[in-house]
């Protein structure tokens, strides 16, 4: 799959997103790539759903307070991780209603998508789909917390007892920083 395919999908499951986003990155560039993730998200902020965006403190450094400003009038609660010391959060995931999650080493900005300078690389990126992606969430949850956000509330366990394909259960392994995080299979 291209990197435009990639972020086609991505832009259609949060304009369908009928809920919540909670979206994290490393880098979300001020670019027509960026802008158009950040006019999304504001949109459907407006439209009432929880829009949450995670950005590292150092990699977004370039997005425009007033583009911030924009977005947080709007009702997108934003957060970024800290500049000081040298963690950084290199995540790239965006979970959408809690069923659909988009997770790889894709970020927001145009050079993903036509090579800008550097030229093409390829970046590993996976579109999830069940209770892997509220597995996701509850990543996302610790890493808003560790941004200063609130405490979010954890998703109810699934109704289903069992995975949704057993023959091929999806293993979510957390990792970060400081002490190991449990492996979910789902």
């Amino acid at each position: 799959t291209t990197p435009a395919t990639i972020f086609s999908n991505l832009i259609a499951d949060i304009q369908h997103a009928r809920e919540s986003i909670d979206a994290e990155f490393y880098i979300v560039e001020p670019d027509r790539t960026g802008q158009l993730l950040c006019d999304i998200l504001r949109r459907k902020a407006r439209q009432g759903l929880c829009v949450r965006l995670l950005v590292d403190g150092f990699g977004s450094r370039g997005l425009p307070r007033t583009l911030r400003e924009g977005m947080e009038g709007a009702g997108v609660d934003i957060r970024t991780t800290s500049i000081i010391g040298h963690s950084r959060n290199h995540r790239k995931m965006t979970i959408v209603d809690n069923r659909i999650a988009h997770i790889g080493g894709i970020n927001i900005a145009t050079r993903y998508v036509d090579g800008g300078r550097h030229g093409f690389w390829r970046d590993e990126h996976l579109r999830i789909e069940g209770d892997a992606a509220a597995h996701l969430y509850e990543l996302f949850r610790s890493d808003w917390l560790s941004a200063g956000g609130e405490e979010l509330h954890p998703l109810p366990e699934p109704k289903q007892s069992r995975p949704s394909n057993p023959s091929h259960p999806l293993p979510i392994i957390h990792s970060a920083e400081g002490p190991t995080r449990h492996a979910h299979h789902r």
